[in-house]
């Protein structure tokens, strides 16, 4: 009798147990969601979780670029809703980039928090900046000069390069190689650990434009660096080595 007057007891008390571990596997999820909840820093200028921001704030990560099939970065920032670029001239040429209407000297392009725009003439050559060595790209439509001065009263394009290898001595190798039906062709290689890093590209393209190629190679001294041809674009041949 005294054995079936505890079982009750016993299963109410297991009843509690599972329960009360279920409560804190949902409380444990429920963390681990908002710490790996997506942030954004360029609306604010200090990392913000995306969906508590006002702003118009676009992010575009590593994943979507690979998936999205284009040549470069001009290419890419042209396919996103209120931002039009201008080439003056032919690949690899300065760009001007427009947001929302607004003049090419009233968009800010940022590279890891650093202005990379012409002082002169507000234009990027985005063709400098490899895809293969961008993490994320973040687009803020609408002024944002209180934060960044009159040259933002457009928009922002803020755009975060890779981190190096994650341990020293950890190789990171990427190829990339592409030609589509105008016969425009382009390579890109990458490999390096934490310091140095080293990259190159080449191209051509037939037609209107034929003959304009482009190589180079450049040694980087720290792990978060852009990689940038060490010639010119010249129509019909590269130009010599800058010194």
């Amino acid at each position: 009798m005294a054995s079936s007057r505890s079982s009750p007891a016993i299963l109410f008390t297991l009843s509690l147990s599972i329960a009360g571990s279920a409560a804190a596997a949902d409380e444990g999820a429920e963390a681990r969601a908002e710490r790996l909840a997506p942030v954004a820093v360029t609306a604010t200028r200090s990392a913000q979780p995306i969906a508590d921001l006002l702003a118009d704030l676009t992010v575009i990560d590593a994943a979507e670029i690979a998936r999205a099939g284009v040549h470069g970065l001009a290419e890419l920032l042209q396919r996103q809703a209120g931002v039009e670029i201008a080439r003056n001239g032919g690949p690899a040429s300065v760009s001007g980039v427009f947001i929302r209407g607004a003049n090419r000297g009233q968009t800010l392009v940022l590279v890891d928090g650093q202005r990379v725009g012409s002082a002169s003439t507000g234009a990027t050559t985005l063709e400098a900046i490899p895809l293969e060595a961008i993490e994320r790209i973040e687009i803020l439509r609408g002024p944002a000069s209180s934060l960044y001065g009159a040259d933002a009263i457009g928009g922002v394009i803020q755009i975060f390069t890779r981190a190096a290898a994650p341990r020293r001595g950890e190789p990171e190798r990427r190829l990339r190689v592409a030609r589509d039906a105008r016969d425009q062709r382009r390579g890109r290689g990458q490999r390096g650990t934490a310091a140095p890093r080293a990259a190159g590209g080449g191209g051509g393209q037939r037609g209107l434009q034929r003959g304009v190629q482009s190589r180079g190679l450049r040694l980087q001294p720290g792990p978060r660096r852009l990689c940038q041809p060490q010639r010119d674009l010249r129509p019909g041949a590269a130009a010599g080595r800058r010194p």
